[in-house]
């Protein structure tokens, strides 16, 4: 059987060279771990994307998010005046940039650690930036926090997503550095922490020298 027929068995030729909204699809780019196809699109705009099939298919997903971005700046631009304080801060609209970017733009140097391991960032926020807007500031928004997914391995939704600060957020990467010292083991940020000291230079000196005494000496 030849590869073709096998991707006609599969579904996955029943939608390539259809167009939905402005995006055309390709050709099928791979299922995430939970087996929903996603496909390689073009958008009117000449970008690329890869869209979830069901998005696409229920018109959730109409564009590589050209017309998201321009229709906010056209809202922005000429929302009356009352309504200004809900765009005065732009942080929550970069928040919001940049989860999209780490899970669907290849190019982005984050995504092999998102979108290439399979994550991605619901309906409800992927294609409204309001709900995801009062979503955050209903959940402990403010300045100086970020925001961090509980399960490393799950998605960006409002039941796995919460605000915190640098140090919580470092200590909830997939990829933490453990270090035992003097019998216990524990994170580089909470040994920074305990320690007192600087954990961009305990960071510094593990790279150069995985030896705990060497990582923790005075300075």
């Amino acid at each position: 059987m030849t590869d073709l027929t096998e991707q006609w068995k599969k579904g996955e030729l029943e939608i390539i060279g259809k167009k939905f909204g402005n995006l055309t699809v390709l050709e099928f780019d791979h299922k995430d771990r939970h087996y929903h196809r996603y496909y390689k699109c073009v958008c009117d705009c000449g970008n690329e994307t890869v869209v979830n099939e069901s998005n696409l298919k229920r018109g959730l997903s109409k564009s590589c998010g050209c017309g998201i971005i321009k229709a906010l700046i056209h809202r922005n631009k000429y929302a009356p005046r009352k309504d200004h304080h809900k765009y005065k801060d732009y942080s929550l609209y970069r928040v919001w940039i940049g989860i999209k970017k780490r899970c669907f733009s290849k190019t982005e140097p984050a995504y092999p650690d998102y979108g290439g391991r399979g994550i991605t960032v619901c309906d409800e926020w992927k294609n409204d930036y309001e709900k995801f807007l009062q979503w955050s500031l209903e959940n402990g928004y403010k300045k100086g926090l970020t925001i961090d997914r509980i399960d490393n391995n799950g998605d960006y939704c409002p039941e796995n997503c919460r605000y915190v600060d640098l140090f919580i957020q470092a200590n909830n990467k997939r990829n933490n550095i453990l270090i035992t010292y003097k019998g216990i083991t524990d994170t580089l940020p909470n040994w920074a922490r305990k320690l007192k000291m600087s954990a961009k230079l305990l960071y510094s000196r593990y790279y150069k020298n995985k030896d705990p005494e060497y990582i923790f000496r005075s300075i």
